[in-house]
């Protein structure tokens, strides 16, 4: 459910040029940056290219036998050979060709110095990184059939495993508005897999009166996405099974939960945010506002149950990038802490 701004659409399909010419070229394109790197960050591995974005990320394409067709995978090895990961997970209109880990939240230059590996698969646009009920085809005829769970629970693990060397147990997951609470249901169904879980501007409530028209309303939106394929009637089995909140026991399995949410007050003008129209200034702020509202919830009722969690409320910020930025800046000391990885 992330914001669409005006500006998106030509910066989206800049970046996605510019991602297909890296696919071409990318082998040819060894920066200043990788060429100084570690021997882990200069390997390149089966199936990747170094990406423009430079900062040692690698583009790989990884083949999911469940959904039949490859998913782009954007890599950034640890600095020494460290084996745990944190998987970055895009909002509800994340493009279909790369992460914007990569060219909005600049991860890799978050993370440039630590001993983690970073993955953020692209190509989940709409898809709740779920496994949904039945193949489905989008408004632009593009016949597809999402399986992203088991793709990031057990194909993905073995590639990364195979040729990063990166641990299949025990990894940190992380996302943005529809990625968070995805990350959450990932993370207590898959507790082995994801030992710490982090959600920024999530909605943690997805069975709650009106979500369920409202994320069908989202994926039509977003380019003709059936809801009904993905888990089926309201209340369904598949829709408890992937609401945090209707599941906030199984999370006391996972080792560290982190939830962050801002007022939805525009940040200083002085940012990019003044670039925006102020129409998506005004679909910003309401998204924040609910998505806040959506997390006070959520606390409430985790910490009745028992749940130990971090919640962060920040006093500024509109459902964009500029906040998720700084989100995942501000929780950099808490994953290194964790994972041991600085």
């Amino acid at each position: 459910m992330s914001i669409t701004h005006a500006a998106r659409g030509w910066r989206t399909r800049v970046l996605a040029a510019l991602v297909a010419v890296a696919a071409v070229f990318g082998t040819l394109q060894l920066g200043v940056d990788e060429a100084g790197a570690s021997p882990n960050r200069a390997n390149l591995r089966p199936g990747c290219s170094f990406d423009i974005y430079k900062h040692w990320v690698q583009i790989c394409q990884v083949w999911s036998p469940s959904m039949d067709t490859h998913i782009p995978v954007q890599i950034v090895p640890s600095r020494d050979g460290g084996n745990k990961a944190l998987y970055l997970l895009d909002g509800l209109r994340g493009p279909e060709g790369y992460s914007e880990w990569v060219w909005e939240g600049h991860a890799p230059n978050t993370f440039e110095n630590s001993n983690l590996n970073l993955v953020m698969p692209g190509g989940g646009t709409a898809s709740f990184y779920t496994d949904w009920n039945r193949p489905s085809i989008n408004a632009a005829g593009r016949q597809f059939n999402y399986q992203f769970e088991t793709f990031l629970t057990r194909e993905l693990p073995d590639y990364l495993a195979r040729h990063f060397g990166i641990s299949t147990t025990g990894n940190s997951i992380g996302g943005l508005s529809m990625g968070a609470s995805a990350a959450l249901s990932l993370a207590y169904n898959h507790p082995d897999k994801f030992a710490q879980a982090l959600g920024f501007s999530g909605y943690l409530h997805t069975t709650a009166p009106g979500m369920s028209a409202a994320i069908a309303a989202a994926q039509l939106d977003a380019g003709g996405y059936n809801s009904l394929d993905m888990w089926g009637l309201p209340m369904s089995p598949e829709r408890v099974r992937n609401d945090p909140f209707l599941n906030i026991d199984k999370l006391k399995n996972v080792g560290d939960v982190y939830l962050s949410s801002a007022s939805g007050l525009p940040m200083n003008l002085t940012q990019p945010d003044i670039l925006y129209t102020l129409p998506d200034q005004a679909i910003g702020i309401g998204l924040e506002a609910l998505s806040r509202a959506s997390t006070l919830e959520f606390e409430n009722a985790a910490r009745a149950a028992g749940l130990d969690l971090t919640v962060n409320y920040t006093p500024d910020g509109i459902h964009s990038w500029q906040l998720w930025d700084r989100d995942l800046a501000q929780v950099k000391e808490r994953v290194l802490n964790f994972q041991n990885a600085w």
